[in-house]
């Protein structure tokens, strides 16, 4: 009788572990599904800042302009003071306007006469070292032709495109030249007169090449 009684409290004791681990399971899964779902809320709220919304109207800029706009309006709306909100008008303006379109590519587009090739750490060549005259001919901000002493040497499709500088809370003009598969930032002068091409996303060191504009 003594044995039958240890057998069912020894029974009845593992049924008890069986259950509580069992519990102990059932707690730790919905702990570990509660932290999911907040993480996912997170990325949620992360995916809908302004200027990760911002970056991907600009994705889609060429492959669905349409999408692109309605981004840039929803930007807008959320906060039309804030400087992503600034920069959405900006580029709704542009997308929208073909007279801006048209400046741009009037902007860009001409005769660049090189000034010099240089670093942070000073000049590297220069028409003066070189003894040599070259050009840079834009055609309709699609073609990129450099010349040096009036011959051609090299000519290649263009690609501008803007960015977001996420460091400096600004935007900054791309230009990909398609034979080299280069990409530069692309810097011009208020008054339009002054070109430079340097190294994106450079601190020290960054190549960067002047040009004026040819009268």
């Amino acid at each position: 009788m003594t044995r039958i009684v240890l057998i069912l409290t020894l029974l009845i004791l593992i049924s008890s572990c069986n259950q509580l681990e069992t519990d102990n399971l059932i707690n730790e899964n919905n702990r570990l599904t509660q932290k999911i779902d907040s993480l996912d809320l997170k990325l949620d709220s992360i995916s809908n800042l302004s200027s990760m919304r911002f970056q991907k109207a600009l994705d889609l800029e060429e492959s669905k302009q349409r999408e692109s706009k309605v981004i840039y309006e929803l930007i807008i709306k959320s906060d039309s003071n804030s400087f992503w909100a600034n920069q959405a008008k900006k580029r709704l303006s542009f997308l929208t306007s073909s007279k801006n379109k048209v400046n741009f590519i009037n902007e860009i587009s001409g005769a660049w006469t090189w000034k010099e090739t240089y670093t942070n750490w000073g000049e590297i060549n220069s028409p003066f070292k070189c003894n040599c005259k070259q050009e840079l001919k834009i055609v309709e901000g699609r073609i990129a032709e450099f010349y040096r002493n009036d011959s051609l040497q090299r000519r290649t499709e263009i690609n501008i495109t803007t960015e977001p500088d996420w460091l400096g809370g600004y935007l900054v003009k791309l230009i990909k030249f398609k034979d080299k598969n280069e990409i530069r930032q692309l810097l011009i002068s208020e008054n339009g007169q002054e070109l430079s091409f340097t190294e994106p996303e450079c601190v020290c060191g960054c190549l960067t090449d002047d040009y004026i504009k040819k009268k």
